[in-house]
């Protein structure tokens, strides 16, 4: 499960908001719009696998530091 907290603070760190994250992944291929993204970050929604896989790679992490 994806931990919103932790995803919270390396958006932070990295300097993403919400809007910035869904477009990065939508131009990698990976559709998102930027409420279901936020739906993520507030612990509302899973994202599915390929979503949780882009939001690692743009946030230049591990999967696995991204779940609780």
């Amino acid at each position: 499960m994806l931990d919103p907290n932790k995803l919270s603070s390396l958006m932070k760190k990295r300097g993403f908001n919400n809007r910035r994250i869904a477009e990065t992944l939508t131009n990698m291929g990976i559709a998102i719009s930027e409420s279901s993204f936020k739906g993520y970050r507030q612990g509302k929604y899973n994202p599915r696998l390929e979503v949780l896989s882009g939001i690692a790679k743009v946030l230049s992490v591990k999967e696995q530091e991204l779940l609780e």
